[in-house]
């Protein structure tokens, strides 16, 4: 009877339920972070400013049947030193909607002496991922850069179509894997199991369902951006106005302005973003250990032994 009972219940039927939506958690960790966030938006942006300074890469391109290429010169080994940069603002702003989320701690809560030790596990385990993937793109550019500029120095034009797809492929490959290793990172919040293994095991129940969500609120994204680019169009073109034959009129300290305001902008909206992602991936988490608890053969198994027992 027992065994007949098991076998009604129906798919995932141990999932959590929510009684937000997606985007009001999201705007709700937006909202409550907003200090950590402020943080990490003016960290990125200075980062990017610094960057910008050092001028363009140069950058080589070739052509097949209309198809265009374009091979930036590759930074070597001074891109992870970068990447670290990069990482440790967006893994604060990461961490702390994360830990609003799930442990309902804002904002400097979250980094109290009692969670340091977490956050720091956070972002270790956010730097091995954003490392992994930035050596593979490294790789693969050095490679597209050699053979394109070696080609050139021969006197051929031929596009690399081999090394293109694979390193198309190889790339998607490793997004695919990031996706099954998303909720790793994370997990440390919730204590218990954070492992590497266990984080696998949790994407394998939660691919689709991160993906899709991700996917279906880029709607709702879109019109935030339009929204918030509408609303700036008014301060650009009173700056555009400045323009004189297609070069900006003002002064150097005006320039700086422009790009910070638009650049800021834009930061505002990916924060956002990023929140959402932070909820749809707490979510992920939560979801991801119900199906596993409940899955045949693990923590059923046992309920239903146990209840054979009782009857």
């Amino acid at each position: 009877m027992t065994d007949i009972e098991h076998q009604k219940q129906p798919k995932n039927f141990n999932d959590p339920k929510f009684e937000n939506w997606i985007l009001h958690d999201a705007w709700n960790g937006f909202f409550y972070n907003l200090p950590i966030i402020l943080l990490a938006i003016f960290a990125m942006v200075g980062l990017e400013f610094v960057l910008s300074s050092f001028g363009p890469a140069q950058v080589v391109s070739v052509s097949k049947d209309g198809f265009t290429l374009r091979v930036e010169q590759p930074m070597g080994l001074v891109v992870f030193p970068v990447a670290i940069a990069f990482t440790v603002p967006f893994a604060a702003l990461m961490y702390s909607v994360h830990s609003f989320n799930l442990n309902g701690a804002p904002c400097w809560f979250a980094f109290s002496r009692q969670s340091g030790g977490m956050f720091f596990s956070f972002l270790n385990r956010m730097l091995i991922m954003v490392l992994a993937l930035t050596a593979e793109i490294v790789f693969w550019q050095h490679l597209l850069w050699v053979n394109v500029s070696q080609g050139l120095i021969q006197g051929s034009q031929e596009l690399p179509v081999y090394i293109v797809a694979i390193a198309v492929v190889s790339i998607f490959a490793t997004l695919v894997l990031g996706v099954l290793f998303v909720t790793w990172p994370v997990s440390v919040i919730q204590g218990g199991k954070s492992s590497a293994r266990r984080a696998f095991a949790r994407g394998k129940k939660t691919f689709w369902y991160i993906v899709g969500k991700s996917l279906l609120v880029l709607p709702a994204l879109l019109i935030i951006q339009l929204v918030a680019f509408s609303a700036a169009t008014p301060i650009i073109k009173g700056m555009i106005l400045q323009f004189g034959d297609g070069e900006f009129a003002g002064t150097p300290e005006e320039r700086i302005t422009f790009f910070v305001c638009l650049r800021v902008l834009a930061a505002f909206v990916t924060a956002f973003w990023c929140c959402v992602e932070g909820s749809i991936i707490s979510r992920g988490l939560l979801i991801g250990d119900a199906r596993l608890n409940g899955s045949p053969g693990r923590l059923d198994t046992e309920k239903v032994s146990v209840m054979g027992d009782v009857q």
